[in-house]
């Protein structure tokens, strides 16, 4: 029994769109499987090339090794995790911003979340210093709020329209970039 050809014609195109998205999910694993890969071989490097003993007794109790070795080791270990888990968490928290405004594009530079905290640490180095002595982290967290509500206000009228958003983030971005280098140009 033949089949008519309309349902040949809509079979293909739908085998083809499954093929491209085996093929999508086949390139990301092998993105994923590189990526590891190469922060796996640079970690080995980074080991071997300041730690002297074997790699096992990097995982050895401190109280065990010299003084030499147990700042090294205390320092290395440190300095890897808290660089794994800050690389991994500035992953999620892009995905997860990408999510909350429905665009693939949005990132912390697209939306003026970098130059923001900049812009505010500039300002609180020059004009109020006093307000650094309690910690630079919360100045720069009020100034990257600031600045993505800024840029929340001016994609509103729109509705929040990804390319609207994208758009009025940039615009903010490289306003705020522009008072920074004024800023430094005559005060400095």
């Amino acid at each position: 029994m033949t089949r008519p050809s309309a349902y040949v014609a809509k079979n293909t195109k739908s085998h083809h769109v499954v093929c491209w998205l085996k093929q999508g999910v086949t390139s990301a694993r092998m993105m994923v499987f590189l990526l590891l890969t190469m922060a796996l071989i640079t970690s080995y490097q980074l080991i071997t090339w300041q730690w002297q003993l074997p790699i096992v007794d990097l995982l050895r109790p401190s109280s065990s090794l010299s003084i030499e070795d147990m700042a090294l080791q205390l320092r290395l270990l440190p300095t890897m995790l808290v660089a794994l888990l800050s690389g991994g968490l500035l992953g999620v928290v892009s995905i997860l911003l990408q999510q909350l405004v429905k665009n693939t594009l949005a990132s912390d530079t697209t939306l003026s979340v970098g130059s923001g905290a900049q812009m505010a640490l500039l300002l609180v180095t020059l004009f109020l210093p006093s307000l650094g002595l309690y910690g630079s982290f919360w100045v720069a967290f009020i100034g990257a709020i600031v600045s993505m509500g800024t840029v929340f206000l001016l994609a509103m009228p729109s509705r929040m329209n990804p390319l609207v958003l994208v758009l009025s983030g940039l615009v903010v971005n490289i306003l705020l970039s522009a008072v920074a280098s004024l800023l430094l140009i005559f005060l400095f």
